[in-house]
């Protein structure tokens, strides 16, 4: 089951286009699998690299994305377990500004990104078709645990890209 069109806001688009499967479940742990092959591959001496002034490192991208998670999942079960109040969207960039990232090591990341992630399949696979379908309101727009799980997915295959491309220039 994919997401219908009014169930989610159109900046999402971008990131289901990168998600190959039909299945939200199917699409978490295969990008897990992918995430972590790639994090793996990260040379240490690139972790605190920004490709430009102003640019998170790789280390404080892979935060967001794992801060982006656990926000996200939070909504959807939120929205799952029909939670009526109106959820307020965050600043990604306050996040960033506020962690606290020296002491920890690359498998620091990679494990709590692989902790994030199962807390999220665990999540997903309690949730019911109706549960995935459930509208609820983040801000000025509606959106499903669906959508949210698939964003979930596509927001890391999103940003690992943009760690490939732009911090250490592969196609």
């Amino acid at each position: 089951m994919f997401p219908k069109e009014n169930t989610y806001p159109s900046y999402y688009t971008h990131y289901f286009n990168l998600i190959e499967e039909k299945n939200v479940i199917e699409a978490l742990e295969n990008d897990l699998k992918q995430s972590k092959q790639f994090i793996t591959s990260i040379p240490i001496d690139k972790i605190n690299f920004a490709y430009d002034k102003d640019k998170w490192t790789i280390k404080q991208v892979l935060q967001h994305i794992i801060d982006c998670e656990r926000t996200l999942a939070f909504r959807a079960l939120h929205i799952a377990r029909k939670d009526k109040q109106i959820l307020q969207p965050f600043n990604e960039d306050d996040y960033a500004a506020n962690a606290e990232l020296n002491q920890l090591t690359i498998n620091d990341i990679l494990n709590d990104f692989d902790a994030s992630r199962k807390n999220t399949i665990g999540l997903f696979k309690s949730f019911t078709n109706l549960n995935l379908v459930e509208i609820g309101k983040v801000g000025s727009y509606e959106i499903t645990p669906l959508s949210i799980g698939y964003f979930i997915s596509g927001h890391s295959k999103h940003h690992i890209n943009i760690i490939k491309k732009r911090y250490l220039q592969q196609t």
